[in-house]
């Protein structure tokens, strides 16, 4: 069973310090069963809408 996984939008994550937080969630699981953690929910925002 797979765990299911919605996009999450983040901005100004290009120094080396927010990548380094991105990639790290990511590793362990993110986006899905592992939640945003707050230093990137600083960068998050609405994505486009349909």
């Amino acid at each position: 069973m797979s765990i299911p996984c919605r996009p999450v939008w983040l901005v100004f994550v290009n120094d080396g310090h927010s990548t380094a937080d991105v990639a790290e969630w990511t590793r362990a699981g993110g986006p899905g069963p592992v939640p945003l953690p707050p230093i990137l929910e600083l960068h998050r925002f609405s994505g486009p809408c349909r």
